[in-house]
């Protein structure tokens, strides 16, 4: 959503350049306007940014990295023709870069299958049933384990999705 709102920016940025007529660096002056192919360097960059998130791609994060880094080095050399929009477009830069920032803290990482069989872990052997508490009902007493379910349930899940065993373990 946020590279959907860079393209509607980096428009807007367009437009306003046209309007006070001082051309962005990748616009170009009216009398001598750059081909079009780096007049829609901006555009084309959140477009493929916007196409990556919504095809889901490995490593996302990383690419948006990258596509906030390039962000930035399209902004830069605006400074020097037009203060204002050379911040516009650092601004937009900026804000990619705290959504990129922020999907890094609600990332969720499944626990390998070999980790449910270290004896150090909490989580217990993958194969075996929790063992009831004194005192507690028997579907109590995956609570009693730390906040552990009863173990069936997440164990099967954790089979299902947990990558292989690596081999010789």
């Amino acid at each position: 959503m946020a590279w959907i709102i860079a393209f509607f920016a980096y428009a807007a940025i367009w437009q306003a350049s046209v309007q006070i007529g001082i051309g962005t660096w990748w616009i170009g002056p009216r009398a001598q306007p750059t081909p079009t192919v780096v007049k829609v360097l901006p555009s084309l960059l959140a477009i493929s940014m916007a196409m990556c998130a919504i095809y889901n791609v490995p490593r996302l994060v990383r690419l948006s990295a990258m596509g906030v880094l390039l962000a930035t080095i399209v902004a830069i050399p605006d400074f020097s023709r037009s203060i204002s929009l050379g911040v516009a477009e650092l601004l937009v830069a900026g804000m990619l870069g705290v959504v990129t920032l922020v999907a890094l803290t609600g990332r969720y990482r499944l626990v390998p299958r070999h980790a449910l069989d270290d004896p150090i872990s909490n989580l217990g052997p993958s194969g075996a049933l929790p063992a009831t508490a004194p005192g507690l009902a028997p579907d109590a007493a995956g609570a009693a384990r730390d906040g552990v379910s009863t173990g069936t349930e997440t164990d099967a899940a954790m089979n299902y999705f947990a990558p292989p065993d690596p081999t010789g373990r």
